[in-house]
């Protein structure tokens, strides 16, 4: 992984396999004890300690989000990504298209909307779900609550759409994972019933 911050510009080259040593391990082999050594000598620094495993909701900057296993994910890992200034990376949550078919700006345009955000406070509600033409279909309602650079609190709900076509019908590189397809977000006074609101933002 290139550091996320000096990866300042599309496309976000994102946690990949950069190579592998497997070999079969014989029937009643202590294959705790090769795995102590399996990466000794590839060059790299001796394992972090454990630590404390972030809760789903935890977006703030302080660790790393990437994860595209289902829609409030997705959402989760795109305002991390905001949270830590990885503006490049939050771009990439968005489909390919999405600029073309004006459902979201040029990626400078992009960057520069979130220029006087400090920090994002994500609630979602359950997901929409429905398919058809080979892809899938969520419909995420949630709200925002935006911390200024200036310390104003601002507020927003609204609905997220996403997509991915089945995986089983990608039968060939390159794979298109699940992404934000548009999104539509309004922002409500701050002490608005955001729940009730929400409710009703994805219909």
């Amino acid at each position: 992984l290139g550091r996320p911050q000096i990866q300042t510009a599309p496309p976000f080259h994102p946690l990949a396999i950069q190579s592998a040593s497997i070999r079969e391990a014989p029937a009643g082999t202590d294959v705790a004890g090769l795995l102590a050594d399996a990466c000794a000598g590839q060059g790299q620094t001796p394992p972090l300690p454990p630590g404390a495993t972030p809760g789903p909701a935890a977006i703030d900057g302080a660790g790393y989000l990437d994860d595209r296993s289902s829609a409030d994910a997705v959402l989760r890992s795109f305002y991390n990504a905001i949270n830590r200034k990885e503006y490049a990376r939050a771009y990439s949550y968005w489909e390919p298209g999405a600029e073309a078919l004006q459902q979201m700006p040029p990626f400078d345009q992009f960057q520069q909307g979130y220029a006087q955000t400090a920090a994002v406070r994500l609630t979602t509600g359950p997901a929409f779900t429905g398919a058809g033409a080979g892809s899938l279909y969520f419909s995420v309602p949630v709200t925002l609550r935006a911390t200024t650079a200036a310390g104003a609190t601002q507020t927003f709900v609204g609905c997220y759409r996403l997509h991915i076509g089945q995986p089983a019908n990608q039968a060939e590189p390159p794979f298109q994972p699940l992404g934000i397809q548009s999104a539509s977000i309004r922002q409500v006074p701050n002490d608005a019933d955001a729940a009730a609101l929400m409710a009703q933002s994805c219909h």
